[in-house]
C-alpha cells in the first residue's frame, strides 16, 4: 500500500511540474526556465545521492557508461527539457502532454532496433490506444485559439518542439536503459546527468547572452520555474523509492497516469489557459489506458 501511495506522488508530482512549467513561461523563456531548473535540481540530487550512500557505487561504473550518463543529460535535460517548456508555451500543458505520449512508440522502436526487445499483439493494441491521443492533437487544432496569444503558427511551432523533446526524452531513456537497467543507481544516474546539464548550459546562456534575460526575468516566473524543480526531484525521488518497496507490476502502471494528473491539475491551478476540447479529455484518457495497458 505504501508502494501504492508513493508511486502515486510520484505520477502526480510530474503531472503537477507541466502545470507550474505552464504558468512559467507566460512571462519567462523557456531558456531561462531549463537553465534555472537544472541549477536548482543539482544540489537537491547530489543531497539525495549522499543520503543514499551511492557516490561509493558510481566508481563501479565504466567509464563509457559515465559518459553515457552525461549524454543522457545532455539529450534529456538541455534538448529534451528546453523543447518540451517551448511546446507547453505553445500548445498548454494539456496538448503538449499528449505529444509526449509518443514516447511510448518512440521507445518501443528503440527497444525493438537496439535493445533486441520484441513486438507482440499486446504492444500493438497499447501502441494503436496511445496513438489516439497526439492524433487528437491535430484535431484540436482549430480551436488551439482558446489557449491566450495561441495561433495556428504557435500550434504548429508547439508540435514541432514537442515532437523534438520525444526525440530527445526517448534517446535518452533508450541510454538509461543500456546503462541503469538492474543497478539501482537511478538518483546517481539522475546527479550525474543534471551536472552533465549544467556544464552544457551555463557556456550557452554566457555565449547567446542570456544572463541578463535570467536576472530580468519576473519573479513569479522564477518561483513557478523553481517549484517545477523541487516537483521533478520529488518524482524521481519518489519513484526511485516506489520501486525500492513494491513491484514494478504496480509502480509503472501508476506512473503511466500522469496525463490524468495534468489533465485535472490543469482545470484546477490553469483552466483559463488550457484547451479542456472533447478531443483533448478523450485523446487523454485513450493514451493513459493505452500506456497502462502496455505496463501490465
Amino acid at each position: 500500500m505504501l508502494g501504492f501511495a508513493i508511486a502515486l506522488v510520484s505520477a502526480g508530482s510530474l503531472g503537477a511540474t507541466a502545470i507550474t512549467v505552464r504558468r512559467g513561461v507566460l512571462t519567462g523563456s523557456p531558456l531561462t526556465g531549463t537553465f534555472l531548473t537544472v541549477l536548482i535540481g543539482m544540489p537537491l540530487f547530489l543531497i539525495a545521492v549522499g543520503i543514499m550512500g551511492q557516490f561509493s557505487r558510481l566508481s563501479g561504473l565504466p567509464w563509457h557508461d559515465l559518459l553515457s550518463l552525461a549524454a543522457i543529460g545532455v539529450f534529456q535535460l538541455v534538448i529534451g527539457r528546453y523543447c518540451f517548456y517551448r511546446s507547453i508555451g505553445c500548445l498548454g500543458a494539456n496538448q503538449a502532454e499528449l505529444v509526449q505520449a509518443l514516447q511510448v512508440p518512440a521507445s518501443v522502436v528503440v527497444g525493438l532496433s537496439f535493445l533486441n526487445e520484441s513486438m507482440t499483439v499486446a504492444i500493438s493494441v497499447a501502441l494503436v490506444f496511445i496513438m489516439i491521443g497526439p492524433g487528437l492533437v491535430l484535431v484540436s487544432r482549430a480551436r488551439a485559439t482558446q489557449v491566450p496569444g495561441s495561433t495556428q503558427t504557435r500550434a504548429k511551432e508547439g508540435s514541432l518542439y514537442g515532437l523534438l523533446a520525444v526525440l530527445a526524452f526517448s534517446a535518452g531513456d533508450g541510454l538509461a536503459r543500456s546503462v541503469l537497467a538492474g543497478t539501482g543507481l537511478g538518483l546517481a544516474g539522475g546527479m550525474l546527468s543534471y551536472l552533465a546539464a549544467g556544464l552544457v548550459l551555463a557556456p550557452i546562456v554566457i555565449l547567446t547572452k542570456q544572463i541578463a534575460a535570467v536576472r530580468q526575468t519576473p519573479k513569479p516566473a522564477i518561483r513557478w520555474f523553481a517549484l517545477s524543480s523541487l516537483l521533478t526531484f520529488s518524482a524521481q525521488l519518489s519513484r526511485y523509492l516506489a520501486l525500492a518497496i513494491a513491484p514494478v507490476t504496480v509502480v509503472v502502471p501508476l506512473m503511466r497516469t500522469v496525463p490524468v494528473f495534468v489533465l485535472v491539475f490543469s482545470f484546477l491551478v490553469n483552466r483559463h489557459l488550457e484547451v479542456f476540447s472533447l478531443s483533448v479529455v478523450i485523446g487523454i484518457l485513450c493514451t493513459v489506458a493505452g500506456t497502462v495497458f502496455l505496463a501490465l
